[in-house]
């Protein structure tokens, strides 16, 4: 027994590291044209090329092109490849990666920075470079210019970039950069897909029995969520794993005495990370308590 429960719970441990896999993926986007500054000096790149044509490897050129300024305050952008990403995609983050280092013992600090809408947001963030190549990140969780989650459009018209400290201790020479999109690939979707009841006599009192079904509707895997049932004298339940498509039942048994309405939630706790967290409630049903 000890042995088929250990086990039970690899296997268990096993698929949710499956479900949590297929909710993160991440897509690099790198320059494909110029932004809106290029102020940042253009060092080893072929004749006519835009600054963004030297940053915008997939492997950095060993720092043999790259921009740079010893400048502070001095501003550089760039317009990205699109992410192609879905509409109604749930956006993590993204990260703004530089491959990067000091201009000078003097001359080492830069900021990131976003354009939208024709106003600069630059992190309050100071990224500090070494001595030698190295990669620096500044991560955004939401959106500068609204304060809001990103959204596909956003990251599809994301205009960044760099500027150098406003201290003396501005500039800094950068060779690659790119923008690391972090979204959930495939999610789930709580909902409660049925609710059933009936009234019978038992010892001369009214009983109801209802049962719910709580279905993850979406095309990702859920792990254990809690359904409330409201309405019903009962606490929450607590629903098992459920991978795409699959339901739980829940009955339960009651002393009805007056008419009333009840519902259930499904992840009440908002545990579960769902395309859709505005479907969890049910639509309240009523119980008149006569047979």
């Amino acid at each position: 027994m000890k042995n088929m429960f250990l086990l039970s719970a690899v296997l268990l441990f096993l698929l949710l590291l499956v479900i949590g896999s297929v909710f993160a993926a991440t897509i690099a986007i790198r320059p494909e044209t110029q932004g809106f500054y290029s102020d940042w000096n253009n060092v080893g790149c072929s004749a006519g090329s835009s600054e963004w044509q030297c940053v915008d490897e997939t492997i950095p050129n060993n720092a043999t092109d790259y921009v740079n300024t010893s400048t502070s305050s001095v501003n550089e952008t760039f317009n990205f490849t699109n992410a192609n990403l879905s509409v109604g995609t749930v956006i993590n983050n993204i990260s703004i990666n530089y491959y990067a280092m000091r201009d000078s013992t003097s001359r080492n600090r830069i900021n990131a920075l976003i354009r939208s809408g024709g106003v600069n947001y630059v992190s309050s963030t100071t990224l500090l470079l070494g001595s030698i190549w190295a990669y620096s990140r500044q991560t955004y969780t939401k959106n500068p210019a609204t304060g809001t989650w990103w959204t596909a459009a956003d990251v599809d018209g994301l205009e960044a970039g760099m500027r150098s400290y406003t201290t003396t201790n501005g500039g800094g020479r950068v060779t690659q950069i790119f923008v690391n999109v972090t979204y959930n690939e495939s999610l789930a979707d709580m909902i409660i897909s049925n609710i059933t009841f009936n009234e019978l006599m038992l010892n001369g009192s009214v009983y109801a029995n209802v049962t719910t079904t709580t279905k993850n509707a979406g095309s990702g895997g859920a792990a254990s969520s809690i359904t409330s049932l409201i309405g019903i004298s009962t606490s929450n339940t607590t629903i098992p794993v459920l991978v795409s498509g699959a339901s739980s039942n829940f009955t339960w048994l009651y002393n009805c005495t007056t008419v009333h309405n009840f519902t259930a939630i499904a992840d009440v706790t908002n545990t579960v990370l769902e395309s859709d967290e505005t479907n969890n409630n049910a639509a309240a049903v009523e119980i008149d308590c006569i047979i």
